[in-house]
């Protein structure tokens, strides 16, 4: 059964004053197991997402409604929205780097980049600079997949998001070596980190004793990641 014909059965429609939090609403369906789209560009998509995730206390975007996020969804006032539950606007991609994510990461990876710099326009732009906005552009990967660059939602997750500081957080400083080396696993990037005075440290310290030991984002950046060889790389020998 399709997820616009699930919505249909339930009645599901977002109306213009819902749209303020639409959490519950939405979540009648995507909190149960299981729940998946045929995309037939791309692939198959998860659509279950974790209800207590999204109102726990730990989660960064606990007071952002659905839709703030999901930009691509119609308008509620849309007359097709009353005959299905919900349509999705198609994801248009504007230039070549979203051509690239949306062939290579896939069209939620286009639709979160666009959501998420709505609210964080600074990262947004940062990384649209950096050295993996452009290795997405020139990746020979041909499909969606875990072989191409990273955007937003590769670090940071989709729905389970915790800011920064939380020590559970992927990005955090404590599992940021993890998160990097899960795409850079040449053994000489991840022998340099784990025998370096950075990296001993690093592997010493707990949770709760990190204050001071210096990981991948400390020299290289968290958005705006340039090759070293770039003039404006934090790395460049002509900076500082």
């Amino acid at each position: 059964m399709s997820v616009l014909v699930i919505l249909w059965a339930v009645g599901l429609t977002l109306q213009p004053d819902e749209m303020a939090d639409s959490r519950a609403q939405c979540l009648v369906c995507h909190s149960g197991p299981g729940l998946t789209y045929a995309d037939p560009d791309t692939l198959v998509r998860n659509l279950s997402v974790a209800a207590e995730a999204v109102f726990a206390d730990w989660n960064a975007h606990r007071d952002v409604s659905c839709v703030e996020c999901h930009l691509d969804l119609a308008d509620p006032t849309d007359p097709r929205v009353a005959a299905t539950g919900h349509v999705p606007d198609p994801i248009v991609p504007a230039n070549e780097l979203e051509q690239a994510i949306a062939k290579k990461r896939g069209p939620g990876s286009l639709a979160a980049l666009r959501g998420c710099g709505e609210c964080h326009p600074e990262q947004r732009d940062g990384w649209q600079r950096s050295i993996h906005a452009r290795a997405i552009v020139e990746s020979r990967v041909t499909g969606p997949g875990s072989a191409a660059p990273p955007t937003c939602v590769e670090c940071h997750g989709a729905h389970e998001i915790r800011m920064g500081s939380d020590p559970q957080s992927p990005v955090s400083l404590h599992h940021s070596p993890a998160l990097c080396m899960g795409c850079h696993a040449d053994q000489r990037i991840v022998g340099t980190f784990q025998t370096s005075v950075h990296g001993q440290k690093h592997s010493l310290t707990g949770l709760d004793r990190e204050v001071g030991v210096a990981v991948c984002a400390s020299c290289h950046g968290a958005h705006e990641i340039l090759g070293a060889g770039d003039p404006g790389s934090r790395l460049s020998l002509g900076i500082g």
